[in-house]
């Protein structure tokens, strides 16, 4: 055997490599197909709208805990378009009012100082405040008074505005932890223990 013959992969090395990277394909392509749709285009400003890739993730964050599917505070919902443009409890009170920001009871609530009784969402000093921010607040406005349109795009919005979608969509709202959640020591999963190697 010479010295090229001995460094040479055998048969069964070549196949068991063509296998390998079948495997590893094979599972890359999956992957990429479980991902949700929204990986792929609510970070791309060019394919992102205002409504859908902007306000309702920080509705979603902010809002839905006490607003959302699951409960209706004042018997009010922001879950849906229909919901936010209908209103809540209080008489003659509308959360949207396309192109008029001043008649706009959400965009009242959530432009507050925090020690207002009526911020939205509710300062608790007990609970770590999840304000909506000078951005988010931005991009309200805009789209309000531009009307509310539920099919604006990023890229049609303009300057500052703009900017700050851009900013949302690529650092989306997070809900804050409370301060007992973040104390709270996380224990990993132990395995029961083998019996045979308890009797050895």
């Amino acid at each position: 055997m010479n010295a090229f013959t001995a460094l040479s992969p055998t048969y069964s090395q070549i196949v068991f490599d063509m296998k390998k990277k079948a495997t590893i394909s094979i599972l890359c392509l999956a992957a990429l197909l479980v991902m949700p749709a929204g990986l792929f285009s609510a970070t791309d400003p060019a394919k992102a709208k205002v409504f859908d890739d902007v306000i309702v993730p920080v509705l979603s964050v902010k809002c839905y805990d006490c607003h959302g599917a699951d409960k209706d505070k004042g018997k009010l919902r922001l879950h849906t378009k229909e919901d936010l443009l209908k209103g809540g409890k209080g008489e003659g009170a509308k959360i949207i009012v396309k192109g008029k920001l001043d008649d706009s009871e959400l965009f009242y609530r959530i432009s507050l100082p925090k020690d207002d009784d009526d911020v939205m969402p509710p300062f608790d000093e007990d609970e770590p405040h999840n304000p909506v921010t000078p951005e988010e607040l931005k991009v309200f406005e805009a789209w309000i008074l531009a009307g509310a349109p539920f099919d604006a795009k990023v890229a049609d919005l303009k300057g500052d505005v703009r900017k700050a979608a851009e900013n949302i969509l690529k650092n989306p709202p997070k809900k804050k932890e409370t301060a007992t959640a973040s104390l709270e020591p996380k224990l990993p999963e132990v395995p029961p223990a083998d019996a045979k190697a308890l009797a050895a």
